[in-house]
């Protein structure tokens, strides 16, 4: 990329940090010199290889397995430098590993609310990448990138994702190491009860407080603290009631953006 002087800052830094703050050691850092295309692959392998891992021993055989999935890896630095806005100078894309978390960062601020990008029709500020990105199977184009994150980290039992927009230059995607929903902060349950209404929404489903305690791999014992979770969620206007006339063993929620059952058929 030294080549291309206008775009060799364009290129991803990768740094894995010691613990689980800025100041700490960077016991990794590197920045691309490929292209992204020619370089996609070995960007995935840096940064599953500086990721935290846990032992199992399941079966007896000892195997490390990664605090977070390849494929939320994958998709989020895919969206980070498809959607990264070349308009905006002295900024790169970056990926900071902490011991606790993963920050995807990129320049520019969405297109479409971030709160929306489960159900907006997919938009690209950079369609000519987009559609090379595409072409290479790096991306889809069809929106459904978010989806699989949010998915894979429920099927994981992690954090929901958090989205940031640093004032109108950056973009900022956290991903956070599994948490016992006892040790979850309260902004925590709510993104998590949030993203988990939403992927229940766009397919044509509704949550309930059984539907959270599986999310959260919970029992029925854990029913009041769902509710109180729930509640809050709804108090900071994250989901609303389905249907409000329903008995309490129907009871279900929405994202707050979704379509209840006394509106559906208002104009």
């Amino acid at each position: 990329m030294n080549s291309f002087p206008h775009l060799k800052r364009r290129t991803v830094r990768i740094t894995k940090y010691e613990g689980n703050y800025k100041t700490d050691n960077a016991v990794y850092d590197a920045i691309g010199n490929m292209g992204v295309i020619v370089g996609f692959h070995n960007m995935i392998v840096n940064i599953m290889r500086h990721i935290p891992y846990v032992e199992d021993y399941t079966g007896g055989i000892r195997n490390d397995i990664s605090r977070f999935p390849e494929l939320v890896v994958r998709e989020l630095l895919a969206n980070t430098i498809a959607h990264q806005d070349f308009t905006i100078s002295g900024m790169r894309p970056m990926v900071e590993i902490f011991n606790n978390r993963i920050i995807f960062s990129n320049p520019g601020v969405p297109l479409i609310d971030p709160m929306r990008f489960l159900d907006f029709p997919p938009r690209s500020r950079n369609t000519e990448l987009a559609d090379l990105l595409g072409k290479f199977k790096i991306v889809e184009s069809r929106g459904t990138g978010i989806d699989k994150v949010v998915a894979s980290l429920e099927k994981n039992e992690l954090p929901a994702l958090e989205i940031l927009t640093k004032g109108t230059d950056a973009t900022q995607v956290t991903i956070h190491n599994k948490k016992l929903f006892k040790d979850m902060s309260p902004t925590e349950k709510n993104e998590s009860i949030y993203w988990n209404a939403c992927l229940h929404y766009v397919n044509d489903e509704q949550i309930n407080n059984a539907s959270l305690r599986k999310r959260f791999n919970l029992t029925s014992n854990d029913s009041s603290l769902i509710s109180k979770a729930i509640s809050n969620a709804i108090e900071a206007n994250l989901i609303k009631l389905y249907d409000e006339k329903a008995g309490r063993k129907f009871v279900s929620y929405i994202p707050f953006w979704g379509v209840s059952v006394q509106n559906r058929y208002k104009i």
